[in-house]
């Protein structure tokens, strides 16, 4: 009896226990079956993509992300047709032929008309058929085809395409609504925040790839074309050859970007074009086909510590200008090398690039007023813009050179002498270029370091116009320890440009 009785107490404690614990569930919420429920019915598309996704063990929902944007993302062909000498080696090739173009010649065959192919990616951005890219995809391209996530293949048509941004415009026709993107705020993107991109890498067909923003605002140098307008957003979200024009995505599910380049010393260092400069121009590409911009005709360069001490300035903000393109809007209204720009109407200038954006997005025949910083005294001009013309690659030819002993090599490791008739022919210097011609510079100096090259002239040492030896000589020797030397100089070439070089004495 006794061993009864306890085993019903037993029974009974345990009862009461499991009575407890249910009872505590309910108030508390936690039981898996009900919580789960509760999520579900609250949440709703609409909320999906309005708000990222909560992390589930520290990642966002790619999955959910990739469903979204996936069905928009098209893989774009173009052709070309060209005239080449040789053929390729075989079908081996093929794998590289379709993003490089043929690899491998055979110096003998005829030369006839072949079809170039290649490839990029792309993202339908409306229901008609509007899709973004770059115009390095489709820059030369003959006919471009387009491949839709249901594998359907249709001709585009290229609508625009702007070589300053890297950005191009295309339209298909499909006969119907298509899956398109939404497109997101890039000024608003964080170093850190988590992205996927998504697009045609190589011949593998479509994938997609997750990382964070690993930077933001960088200039990696294209091309010239470009240089000016490079902003690009960084990412470590895998990147490779197929992937170009294809969608940089956010947690919210929205474009952000448009993945253009990648660093080919690098193992996952991507970039992308910030989708806000493609929304900037997306009207003049839909309706001219090409984006015409301001111009003022000025070379800039960021005002940095250096640039600041040696011009005697307040403040490390604004543009310095280099150099100003004779007959340009800038030197009609009164603008010199050496201004600083520190305020375009009512936008501050940190920057060069606030200088340029906001100049570019003018339309040419807009006045402008710039405030400037000349000789530590603020001027203000008022400029009017014309149309920013296209740019080519510098260029020039190796001559055999003059040689000469300069009065600044041991300060400077500098060469110089005046420009003789006889190294002006042979540097091919206008007639009227007045100044010093570097004729050496050692590898290991300051000049060297200041990116000043034989064949530069000098124009200026801090502020003085400069055209004999002694003169630099002597702006040098009454330097003191901390002081900067400011040589303006002017490079020689098919495009001739001028800049600062800032040297320090120590």
């Amino acid at each position: 009896m006794k061993l009864l009785r306890s085993n019903w107490s037993i029974l009974a404690l345990a009862l009461g226990a499991v009575i407890f614990g249910m009872v505590l569930a309910g108030l508390l919420d936690i039981d898996g079956r009900t919580h789960a429920g509760q999520a579900a019915a609250k949440y709703t598309p609409a909320e999906a993509d309005a708000e990222a996704l909560p992390a589930t063990a520290g990642l966002p929902d790619f999955v959910r992300i990739n469903k979204r944007v996936s069905p928009a993302v098209v893989a774009i062909t173009t052709t070309k047709i060209v005239k080449q000498r040789g053929r390729s080696m075989g079908p081996h090739d093929d794998f590289f032929n379709f993003f490089f173009g043929p690899n491998r010649q055979m110096p003998d065959d005829e030369g006839e008309e072949q079809k170039r192919r290649s490839g990029g990616s792309g993202f339908i951005i409306s229901p008609d058929g509007y899709i973004v890219t770059n115009n390095h995809v489709v820059e030369e391209a003959d006919e471009v085809e387009v491949t839709l996530s249901d594998d359907h293949k249709i001709k585009a048509k290229v609508v625009g395409k702007d070589p300053a941004t890297d950005l191009a415009l295309l339209k298909v026709d499909n006969g119907g609504d298509l899956p398109f993107v939404t497109m997101g705020d890039s000024d608003r993107v964080e170093i850190g925040e988590w992205v996927l991109a998504i697009g045609y890498p190589l011949i593998y067909g479509k994938t997609a790839t997750g990382g964070i923003i690993s930077a933001k605002e960088r200039k990696i140098g294209i091309s010239q074309t470009t240089s000016s307008f490079e902003n690009f957003l960084q990412t470590d979200a895998a990147i490779n050859f197929g992937n170009s024009g294809g969608p940089l995505v956010n947690m919210r599910g929205e474009v952000i970007g448009v993945n253009t380049a990648i660093s080919m010393q690098g193992q996952n260092i991507g970039f992308a074009v910030p989708i806000n400069m493609f929304k900037d121009i997306r009207a003049q590409l839909q309706e001219k086909g090409k984006v015409v911009r301001g111009y003022m005709g000025v070379r800039i360069r960021d005002v940095d510590e250096e640039i600041a001490k040696a011009f005697g300035l307040k403040e490390v903000k604004g543009a310095l200008v280099e150099s100003v393109e004779p007959d340009a809007p800038a030197e009609k209204a009164g603008l010199k090398h050496g201004d600083v720009i520190v305020r375009v109407d009512a936008v501050p200038v940190i920057k060069t690039a606030d200088l340029i954006q906001y100049v570019s997005s003018k339309a040419p025949g807009t006045k402008v007023k710039v405030s400037v910083i000349r000789k530590e005294k603020p001027q203000e001009f008022t400029i009017a813009l014309t149309q920013r013309k296209g740019e080519g690659e510098e260029g020039g030819d190796e001559t055999e050179k003059p040689s000469a002993q300069g009065v600044a090599q041991d300060k400077l490791g500098l060469s110089v002498d005046e420009i003789s008739t006889q190294a002006r022919r042979y540097y091919r210097l206008d007639e009227g270029l007045q100044g010093l011609l570097v004729t050496g510079v050692k590898r290991v100096s300051k000049a060297a370091d200041a990116n000043i090259r034989e064949g530069d002239v000098i124009l200026e040492a801090n502020g003085r116009e400069v055209t004999k030896p002694s003169q630099l000589d002597s702006i040098v020797d009454g330097l003191k320890k901390g002081d900067y030397l400011r040589l303006y100089v002017t490079r020689p070439g098919a495009r001739g440009t001028s800049f600062y070089a800032l040297i320090p004495m120590d």
